[in-house]
């Protein structure tokens, strides 16, 4: 039927992408990076800042040493990177937006 041969391809699609990715190498993320990123894709950039400055880095491979300063410029990049990130899916979700609403509005 339709819908299989649908669900094959699209299975084949993404087999092969994420076979294309896994030998792409790609820089290792702490677990302080991809819950923020993740909080700026879902909640936006306020929340994301907010969560990104209550983070505590703890034996991470970014910040080797525990001196404050370094917890403090990778916490103030952490802040930077959730706001940026978050203002700039606003920007696309916007942009997008619009485009469907004159589409719908037709």
């Amino acid at each position: 039927s339709s819908s299989m041969r649908m669900g094959r391809l699209l299975y084949t699609f993404i087999k092969t992408k994420s076979g294309v990715l896994n030998k792409l190498h790609w820089p290792r993320s702490s677990w302080q990076e991809v819950l923020t990123a993740s909080n700026a894709a879902i909640g936006g950039p306020s929340t994301a800042a907010a969560f990104a400055a209550g983070l505590i880095p703890r034996n991470d491979a970014k910040v080797t040493e525990s001196s404050s300063i370094e917890r403090s410029q990778y916490r103030s990049a952490l802040i930077i990177a959730a706001t940026f990130w978050g203002v700039f899916g606003y920007a696309i979700a916007t942009g997008i937006g619009v485009a469907i609403s004159r589409f719908l509005m037709r």
